[in-house]
């Protein structure tokens, strides 16, 4: 498959009230859309997927699988903007046992896990 841009989902993670790095939870002045399972390894662009990462921790987290930690601030986030009707389009396919077992799989199929940021 080939990768789109991302630019639109940048604009609604924004209008959501998301302005810090999911990560590192830095203020974003430049971000990038990251796909939490990463995309070589689930080729969709999906809203649900998708969390707003400051330069450094997107390229650092790469093809990684964020630790454990940020699955759960992954599923809260998801249930939040599941509440607002106006999002609920983007989460047709979702659900939080969908998200859980693409987590573990990706793990299982060899994706390095536990990455995280290293704060200074």
């Amino acid at each position: 498959s080939q990768r789109q841009s991302l630019a639109q989902f940048a604009q609604l993670l924004y209008a959501t009230g998301m302005h810090n790095c999911f990560y590192c939870s830095k203020s974003l002045h430049t971000s990038h859309v990251d796909h939490f399972i990463p995309w070589s390894y689930m080729q969709s662009d999906d809203l649900w997927n998708f969390v707003l990462a400051c330069v450094s921790c997107n390229t650092k987290k790469s093809n990684k699988i964020a630790a454990e930690r940020f699955l759960y601030a992954l599923l809260e986030r998801n249930d939040t903007l599941l509440q607002r009707e106006q999002y609920a389009p983007q989460f047709a396919h979702y659900s939080e046992q969908k998200l859980v077992d693409l987590y573990q799989y990706s793990q299982l199929n060899g994706f390095p896990d536990n990455w995280s940021p290293q704060l200074s």
